[in-house]
């Protein structure tokens, strides 16, 4: 495996990564990808595409899309192209303990 390389909130040791795809990035397919990973491989892993305007009155974590165990280092993708929503939304990210956000304003 290749050496660790710094990222915010951590470091990553493994190339690969899942697409942030639409019902195929909740925790336990998560999980599961992870069995098949090597042992000690550390990656980062984006979520599916979270509106701007839901973000800040949900419980980010409390649902399988937001939810992170232990040794998973976050990165949301947030559809967003106001600057209010996505100001809100980076504070309670943030508090939830993702390490960047992927903004796209498609």
């Amino acid at each position: 495996m290749d050496k660790s390389r710094p990222i915010a909130g951590g470091s990553i040791n493994f190339d690969m990564m899942l697409a942030p795809m639409v019902g195929l990035s909740h925790i336990a397919l998560r999980q599961v990808v992870r069995h098949y990973m090597p042992k000690g491989a550390k990656t980062i892993w984006p979520t599916e595409m979270l509106s701007s305007h839901r973000i800040p009155d949900e419980a980010v974590g409390a649902r399988s899309k937001t939810f992170l165990s232990s040794e998973e280092m976050m990165v949301p993708q947030i559809l967003a192209n106001e600057k209010e929503a996505i100001e809100k939304s980076m504070v309670c990210l943030e508090r939830a303990g993702v390490i960047g956000v992927d903004v796209n304003m498609g």
